[in-house]
């Protein structure tokens, strides 16, 4: 997570009811931003290529899963108690 950077609470001034901002922080809070966005485009092509592998592990798994019950006979057995 970004910090903001050289900010201090009072920075912004007030004037007429409206947050001021120089031209300086309004252009280092829109490169905060836009680093922010950036770093959560990644983080969701990440989550969608984790996603696609995903369900390619668990389709050859249920292919799997249908062979072994085609190939081997259920049998029921009891446990010891």
């Amino acid at each position: 997570m970004l910090e903001w950077r050289g900010f201090s609470p009072d920075a912004p001034k007030e004037g007429m009811g409206k947050l001021r901002y120089t031209r300086d922080q309004m252009e280092e809070i829109i490169f905060i931003q836009l680093e922010n966005l950036l770093a959560t485009g990644e983080q969701i092509q990440l989550l969608r290529q984790q996603n696609e592998l995903l369900s390619r592990v668990n389709m050859e798994l249920r292919e799997e899963i249908v062979q072994y019950k085609k190939g081997n006979k259920m049998v029921p057995y009891k446990t010891k108690q």
